[in-house]
């Protein structure tokens, strides 16, 4: 089986921006659970994302 190359970069429609090791994009849900911390130590970076809202807040506390 082969892999096709990604029809959109990460990022584009509003995710963090990384690509996991499985080749699909990941969510901000899932950021750290499938790329780590930080992200780069699984995920390749593509159109890399800030999110700055309530849900971040709250995790930073």
């Amino acid at each position: 089986m082969t892999a096709l190359p990604a029809s959109a970069t990460c990022g584009d429609k509003g995710g963090p921006g990384y690509r996991r090791p499985d080749g699909k994009c990941a969510s901000w849900a899932e950021l750290k659970s499938s790329c780590g911390v930080p992200p780069t130590t699984r995920c390749h970076p593509e159109n890399v994302q800030t999110r700055d809202d309530e849900a971040t807040q709250e995790e930073r506390r």
